[in-house]
């Protein structure tokens, strides 16, 4: 019982959602048209044009990715323990991105408004 060497497992995540791939796609599509009626509007700001190009490219990709992830692995899901806990971290990891290229998209906006403002 004192054993100072014994193994301690500490569960970090014991949550997740279920969502049906109908769900995700009508998601992402109302994403989408969200960001294009910005970048719509916003066509007359100058944005940069690199985190532009990186943030639809990720977003697009991300997107796809989970759509196919969703169809392709609901085998995987009823397989085995460690089967499912990869597909959940591979999720994780494309909602990092995801997460990640719309802070890039704000960040790019915020950038090109205040530009417009300094050099007003």
């Amino acid at each position: 019982m004192n054993n100072y060497k014994s193994r301690m497992d500490i569960q970090l995540l014991d949550t997740y959602a279920v969502m049906s791939t109908l769900g995700v796609a009508l998601f992402f599509s109302i994403y989408f048209v969200i960001i294009g009626s910005v970048y719509y509007f916003m066509k007359d700001i100058k944005l940069v044009l690199w985190a532009t190009k990186i943030h639809i490219i990720t977003t697009i990709f991300t997107a796809v990715l989970v759509i196919a992830l969703s169809l392709f692995f609901k085998e995987a899901m009823g397989l085995s323990n460690h089967a499912f806990r990869m597909t959940n971290q591979f999720f994780y990891i494309i909602f990092l991105i995801f997460v990640l290229s719309q802070f890039l998209f704000l960040s790019n906006i915020l950038y090109s408004l205040f530009r417009i403002v300094k050099i007003k």
